[in-house]
């Protein structure tokens, strides 16, 4: 088997790449996996801490600043006290 440092560099990342790895699971036997399925698990599990926020606006405001560390853009659902889904009046998240 060759060095893998002689193998052609790929500069191209898709989901469906492969990629060779140990499975902790199953007593480090090699396994592939792709970007795709671990994109999936770290979505999934929250492992990185991009799972959900939930922010509550106790008092009204026209503006509202949400601190959170979700790594990633923020889609929002806003929900009025009664427990309706309301569309947000003036503009979607800015995200800094």
């Amino acid at each position: 088997m060759a060095r893998i440092s002689t193998y052609p560099k790929d500069d191209v990342i898709t989901g469906n790449d492969i990629w060779i790895g140990s499975d902790g699971d199953n007593g480090l036997a090699t396994k592939n996996f792709s970007p795709d399925t671990l994109a999936h698990y770290y979505l999934t599990t929250g492992v990185l801490g991009v799972g959900t926020y939930e922010f509550v606006q106790d008092t009204p405001a026209t503006t509202w600043t949400i601190t959170h560390n979700l790594i990633k853009f923020p889609s929002v659902t806003v929900v009025d006290s009664s427990g309706n889904v309301v569309a947000p009046a003036g503009t979607v998240p800015v995200v800094q």
